[in-house]
């Protein structure tokens, strides 16, 4: 008799009889009960090695119990999984989906419950190798866009938990060029042009080494430009602009000036300015821009305020003598002040006379008229008065030398008529 389900059979042996006996027939119940089946565990691919982050179909095969068991067990299987060393990995427990979490070894238990046939299983296992898996990291986007001097972090994400430490470099396509924090991704843009930000997942023990690139695009900034010198300036003084540009990774361009107003000119080239005018001028300074900046333009005021002419003091006639008696007019010329100005003072001029030695002379304060009345010389001197551009002038002064003139003597008539005695 070989069992084959758990219930109650009966046993019928039947003898045919012969030529001493008639033929009889005999019946036996006999009990078949439960026993323990076991299950065979093996992967739905057939392999028994997985890779970190991929999943494994695990299956089972009921294996009725020895020597005459065929019907297999319906009970239900439960799986489990636990780690061997370094490896571990989640089992969908009815579904036996295994999951590799880090590499090593894991091994995969199964067992399989009752059903009317069969007890329990005994308990079945299947080793699992799982080796290094692939991690990607990824950017954002496929390119992006800065302009030099842009100080910007930009990362690569890692599609799983564990991956390797990134790390990252850049190089330069072209005229492109920029700066990489290896460790945090912080970029300074520092040449226009095209540049490659790579990142770099390094291996570990539960992935391989994974590597990413972008495109960096750096356009040209605008930089600041600055006008540092002068702020004032005084009538007729002369100097040269003082600019700084704050373009880190080249000049910015060359810088040229220009002024408006009209109190003042500048060397478009040099930015040497020359005040003539007293009054407010807006000093524009402009860099022409190069491969990395555009053009910048700036400006500042400056206040030209008055300065102190000098005058200088010479006659009508050029000659600085003249005879008692006569008269000679003197007249001043404003000498603008030095070395750039340009403009004479148009204050009033004052005349005045002191004689030296038995010279003596007396002038006309305001037209300068000088009348020589003794012999010797005098000093002639004037000073200007303020105007709008200039204080009072320093005094000019000029030496006259006074000769003897002509003396006339008459008589009261051309003739006179007398008697002797």
């Amino acid at each position: 008799v070989t069992a084959t389900q758990a219930g109650t059979v009966i046993l019928v042996a039947d003898s045919n009889g012969d030529y001493d006996y008639y033929p009889v027939s005999s019946t036996l119940a006999i009990t078949i009960g439960q026993s323990t089946p076991s299950i065979s565990l093996t992967s739905t691919t057939s392999v028994d090695t997985i890779m970190v982050g991929s999943t494994l179909g695990i299956t089972s095969t009921s294996i009725p119990p020895l020597p005459g068991g065929i019907i297999p067990s319906t009970g239900i299987v439960i799986f489990s999984v636990v780690s061997l060393g370094s490896g571990s990995a989640t089992i969908g427990v009815q579904s036996g989906r295994l999951t590799a979490l880090a590499s090593g070894q894991v091994l995969v238990r199964g067992i399989q419950g009752p059903d009317v046939n069969y007890y329990q299983s005994s308990p079945a296992s299947l080793t699992i190798t799982i080796g290094a898996g692939p991690q990607t990291i990824t950017f954002d986007l496929s390119s992006y866009s800065l302009v030099v001097e842009q100080v910007s972090t930009i990362t690569a994400t890692n599609n799983v938990i564990g991956g390797g430490t990134i790390s990252y470099s850049v190089s330069s396509i072209g005229s492109g060029s920029a700066t990489v924090d290896a460790n945090t991704g912080q970029l300074t843009a520092t040449g226009a042009g095209t540049v490659t930000l790579t990142a770099q997942a390094a291996s570990n023990s539960n992935y391989n080494m994974a590597i990413t690139s972008t495109q960096l695009v750096i356009g040209r900034s605008t930089p600041v430009l600055q006008i540092l010198y002068p702020s004032e300036m005084t009538v007729g003084s002369i100097t040269n602009a003082v600019t700084n540009t704050l373009a880190q990774y080249s000049g910015g361009g060359a810088v040229t000036f220009s002024i408006a107003g009209i109190s003042a000119s500048v060397d478009a080239h040099t930015g040497q300015i020359t005040a003539t005018r007293a009054g407010i001028i807006t000093l524009v300074a402009q860099s022409a821009g190069d491969t990395n900046y555009y053009s910048a333009t700036t400006n500042t005021l400056i206040t030209i305020g008055r300065s102190t002419p000098s005058i200088s003091l010479s006659s009508t006639t050029g000659l600085d003598n003249m005879a008692v008696g006569s008269t000679l007019s003197i007249t001043s010329t404003s000498i603008p002040a030095a070395p750039g100005g340009t403009v004479p003072s148009a204050g009033s001029v004052i005349f005045s006379v002191t004689g030296i030695g038995a010279g003596s002379a007396t002038i006309d304060p305001v037209s300068g008229l000088l009348r020589a009345i003794t012999s010797g010389q005098v000093v002639v001197t004037g000073i200007q008065g303020p105007d709008v551009n200039y204080y009072q002038s320093t005094l000019g002064s000029l030496t006259i030398t006074i000769g003897s003139g002509p003396q006339t003597i008459t008589f009261d008539l051309s003739s006179y008529s007398l008697v002797v005695e």
